[in-house]
């Protein structure tokens, strides 16, 4: 029986989004043919750095030695679980600091960044 109802979608995809999609972007992002776009995305990022859609964090192995903290935002709780392993491992500092987007922390408080590398899920955003 198929339902009419939109709330019936939107329930739907709130758990393909929150709790199905974050397994599929692990898994294909951590192909190996996504390395080397890794690498390119994340080389030339310093200081602090703000990463839009952490997911898993797969970038974690392609951060610089200049980069010396990372403000994760990532809305799904799924994905954050599954960066756990990689978070455990490296010696960077990583925060969950926000769910989206909207409001960007910055070591000046403006909200603005000075330099944004875009990488291939999400986008790193390199601090003051």
């Amino acid at each position: 029986m198929t339902s009419t109802d939109p709330r019936s979608t939107v329930t739907c995809m709130g758990v393909y989004s929150k709790r199905v999609l974050p397994h599929i972007l692990n898994t294909c992002g951590g192909m190996k043919s996504v390395a080397p776009m890794r690498q390119r995305a994340c080389e030339g990022l310093g200081g602090d750095v703000i990463e839009i859609g952490f997911g898993s964090g797969l970038n974690i192995p392609f951060y610089p030695d200049s980069v010396t903290g990372v403000a994760a935002i990532e809305p799904a709780d799924a994905g954050w679980k599954l960066a756990g392993q990689r978070l455990a491992t490296t010696g960077l500092p990583i925060t969950r600091s926000g769910l989206d987007g909207q409001s960007l922390p910055s070591a000046d408080n403006t909200g603005a960044p000075k330099a944004v590398g875009a990488t291939s899920l999400g986008v790193a955003v390199a601090g003051a």
